[in-house]
């Protein structure tokens, strides 16, 4: 049964009456302010941390589950720097073989033009 707070005030004045205002204010300062259907009970809060603990193991589990996923992502990404640098090391060495065919190129056709007008200033 709910007890109303008309019910309440009238017990708090009766308990005036029969014992006086101060132990009246223990005693009642003694119950909750709500039902006692209100008030948790150590089994309450029993099931309460068990459900918590369960929701808790369930939570670390995910995080095991991604910290896994993680590790893949890293490892994913290790094999592409790997790649990176593997085709960066492969697109400098070709970058040095033309440039070395170019100076070539460029060596050859200077001599070229130093011996032409070196052979056009003496037979001309």
């Amino acid at each position: 049964m709910a007890v109303s707070e008309r019910s309440r005030r009238e017990l708090q004045e009766a308990l005036v009456d029969a014992i006086g205002p101060e132990p009246t204010d223990t005693l009642l300062g003694c119950l909750p302010p709500v039902g006692w259907a209100d008030v948790a009970t150590k089994q309450d809060l029993a099931a309460f941390g068990a459900d918590l603990r369960g929701e808790i193991r369930h939570l670390e589990g995910r995080i095991d589950g991604l910290e896994g996923r993680i590790d893949g992502l890293e490892g994913r990404i290790d094999g592409l720097d790997h790649k990176i640098d593997s085709l960066a090391d492969r697109l400098e060495g070709r970058l040095h073989r033309e440039l070395h065919i170019q100076d070539l190129w460029l060596l050859g056709m200077t001599i070229t033009i130093v011996l032409a007008l070196f052979a056009a200033h003496f037979h001309g």
